[in-house]
């Protein structure tokens, strides 16, 4: 990988879960969640949590009634930003070019910087990971590889393993080829509903697709997610990145239901999740398209 340009993505593990045990040590090792605006459902779960059975977006009156034994927290997104921020200004230590991708999820370019640590890149990965729970007490993964949508696909294998994950330019087909394509950053339950339908199931069916049928299936986005595979940089790190146009676009519901409580809350769940969006980029809205 040393003629490549090499990406790193450190996601905080449970961030707002996390914070809550960083000011409050009692809640480490237990079942925790954290709750969205007005207490309407869960947008942060432990890993107990999560092992008992608690589904992210769960309406907090669903998730209280079948899980009684969970700690359940008001969130306090201020003081989530305020955690976020010294983690990005550790992280722009390491390196000048950070790109701050959510609040608790930031890109890095660690291109060329194995001579100044006199490091391999998973072990700058481990430094920069043992560092930020050092000095702010947040637990973090970080995912390495040639390209922004490989360095996802490794940061979700590190959460699963030893904090540190990194697919090198020769393994990338063998880690492709376990890959379901719903799994890939970007793609989404409906383009990988609409790709199977061609028989494309894994992240290797698809990268090895030429342009054209790609062009023609999904357009420009389809060759660039297929370059990205194929561990070239198409999404560079941008440490200013351009503010969007649209915030959120969300789909209606995958099974009917009329029960007005569940609908509620979930309309609930992606309002929150929107306006934390807005908040992290300093933003207010012009309109609601329903």
């Amino acid at each position: 990988m040393s003629n490549l340009q090499i990406i790193a993505l450190m996601d905080c593990d449970s961030f707002f879960v996390s914070c809550e045990q960083l000011e409050n040590p009692k809640l480490k090792g237990k079942a925790v969640c954290v709750l969205g605006n007005n207490d309407g459902c869960v947008i942060s779960r432990s890993k107990e949590a999560k092992k008992v059975g608690v589904k992210m977006g769960m309406p907090h009156f669903m998730a209280k009634k079948e899980f009684p034994n969970v700690i359940y927290i008001s969130s306090r997104y201020q003081r989530y930003v305020e955690i976020s921020e010294r983690i990005m200004g550790l992280l722009r230590t390491f390196s000048p070019t950070v790109e701050q991708y959510s609040i608790d999820e930031a890109f890095i370019d660690l291109t060329g910087l194995r001579r100044l640590y006199r490091r391999s890149y998973a072990q700058i990965g481990k430094m920069i990971r043992e560092e930020i729970f050092a000095k702010i007490g947040i637990p973090v993964s970080i995912g390495i590889s040639t390209s922004k949508t490989l360095a996802k696909l490794a940061s979700l294998d590190a959460k699963k393993s030893t904090g540190v994950s990194i697919i090198g330019y020769r393994a990338i087909n063998q880690v492709l080829k376990k890959t379901d394509l719903s799994e890939i950053w970007g793609v989404g339950k409906n383009t990988a509903a609409f790709m199977a339908k061609y028989g494309l199931h894994t992240a290797y069916e698809f990268s090895q697709q030429s342009d054209e049928w790609l062009r023609s299936k999904l357009g420009i986005r389809g060759v660039q997610m297929k370059a990205e595979l194929n561990g070239e940089t198409i999404f560079k790190i941008n440490p200013n990145p351009v503010l969007p146009k649209s915030i959120q676009h969300t789909r209606s519901f995958a099974n009917f239901s009329d029960d007005k409580e569940f609908i509620k809350n979930s309309i609930i769940y992606h309002i929150n999740n929107a306006c934390f969006k807005l908040r992290e980029l300093g933003l207010k809205t012009g309109c609601v398209r329903i």
